[in-house]
């Protein structure tokens, strides 16, 4: 095991918080303090859901891509030679469903999509051109299924190893200041 997994062990098996304790608002406290480490850090980079801006994250730092402006509609990043990449992540959930959120292919020149684990552990990763985007997106709803049969069609690029090596390769930190359980903030009373 090298130093860097060692710490990572070492961080996650460090007792912190026993979420089972926690009050409902002591969680959603937990998870607001969890969120606004991840923005402090950049990692995060808006009010959207924590899967989207990490693969924004991954995608820009693997390839050396430029985030576009938070507003910017159709894509969110841009490469050395401007071209657009729209970036799109899915979480396994108990559906099993791979359906990405809106997409619209004519604002990009390539989708970037990444599909976690609940740990958010890189599972499948792809850069997909828009055309291939465009002949599977499923209309009215201009919806994009990242399915297995996508990496084998031609011109799909497997970045998997790429970011998965990438997230496992991200800063340990212990937070500063040290984590303190939300009744401990409340001055010692339960949180409801």
């Amino acid at each position: 095991m090298n130093e860097l997994e060692a710490n990572l062990v070492r961080e996650i098996t460090t007792p912190v918080a026993d979420v089972r304790t926690l009050s409902i608002r002591g969680l959603l406290s937990l998870q607001g303090a969890t969120l606004s480490e991840l923005r402090r850090r950049g990692v995060l980079r808006s009010g959207n859901s924590p899967p989207g801006d990490f693969a924004e994250y991954l995608f820009c730092r693997a390839f050396s891509w430029n985030q576009a402006p938070k507003s910017e509609k159709g894509y969110d990043a841009t490469d050395g030679e401007g071209r657009h990449y729209q970036i799109k992540s899915r979480m396994e959930n108990p559906t099993r469903s791979r359906e990405l959120s809106t997409v619209h292919p004519e604002g990009f020149d390539f989708l970037a999509a990444v599909l976690f684990d609940r740990e958010y552990d890189v599972l499948r990763a792809a850069i997909v051109p828009s055309k291939v985007v465009e002949e599977l997106t499923t209309l009215p709803r201009r919806r994009f299924t990242l399915s297995d049969r996508v990496w084998d069609i031609d011109g799909v690029v497997d970045v998997t190893k790429k970011l998965r090596r990438l997230a496992n390769r991200l800063p340990v930190k212990t937070l500063s200041p040290p984590f303190r359980p939300p009744s401990a903030r409340f001055g010692g009373r339960a949180v409801l």
